[in-house]
């Protein structure tokens, strides 16, 4: 199956000038024709993207970036689904936003060596937490199943488990990150390097790295 979007990205700027708020759902499926959706009045603020890269690789909500920021921030949020496969599908719905293949897997790259990690606990320790307040909800349809655990999480005030996986970049100021990126952005767009590739690269540390590019 061809991945697609259902919805549009629709935004309003929130009043502290760094949060938006969706005005009308978002849904990604993805090629496995998994839903990724993103329900109306979620808010997010493009933070699964590291800002230090946002003059490198462009903000979140720039451009053909936006639909798929939206989803990646939420599913960082939420964590309902592995981090791996979060960050995967950011990947997807850049390409399925007519993203250039090149900077996709720049920012793919950025997310999975710099973004939001969690553990595999955090993951099913969440989707309980939504399975049993649907449970106590009133029947709805099923679609609407995932929309209604959120809000009453939210309502409940429930707070997530947030424990972090430590990401394998041992690089540590500002400038280090921003080389790391550089770097492999130009393996990217001169010997354009696969997904597994870049996958590969992202769990070496800082030196291991270098030297592989180096090569």
């Amino acid at each position: 199956m061809t991945s697609k979007y259902e919805g549009e990205a629709t935004v309003t700027l929130l009043d502290d000038g760094r949060n938006v708020r969706l005005e009308s759902e978002l849904v990604f499926i993805d090629a496995d024709s998994l839903r990724w959706p993103v329900p109306k009045g979620a808010v997010v603020d493009g933070a699964s993207i590291p800002k230090l890269f946002w003059s490198v690789i462009g903000g979140p909500f720039e451009g053909k970036y936006r639909k798929a920021s939206i989803i990646h921030d939420w599913f960082c949020d939420r964590r309902t689904r592995s981090w791996q496969a979060t960050h995967k599908v950011f990947y997807e719905a850049m390409l399925a936003s007519q993203v250039l293949v090149a900077h996709a897997k720049i920012m793919y790259f950025t997310v999975l060596r710099f973004g939001p990690r969690w553990d595999e606990r955090v993951t099913i320790n969440n989707n309980i937490e939504n399975a049993i307040n649907v449970a106590a909800a009133p029947v709805v349809p099923i679609v609407t199943v995932s929309f209604v655990a959120v809000a009453a999480l939210m309502v409940a005030g429930i707070t997530k488990i947030t424990v972090s996986v430590p990401n394998p970049g041992d690089a540590t100021t500002d400038d280090e990150k921003t080389f790391v990126v550089e770097l492999v952005a130009k393996q990217i767009t001169d010997l354009n390097i696969s997904i597994m590739e870049i996958e590969k690269l992202a769990e070496l540390n800082t030196e291991a790295l270098i030297a592989q590019l180096s090569r």
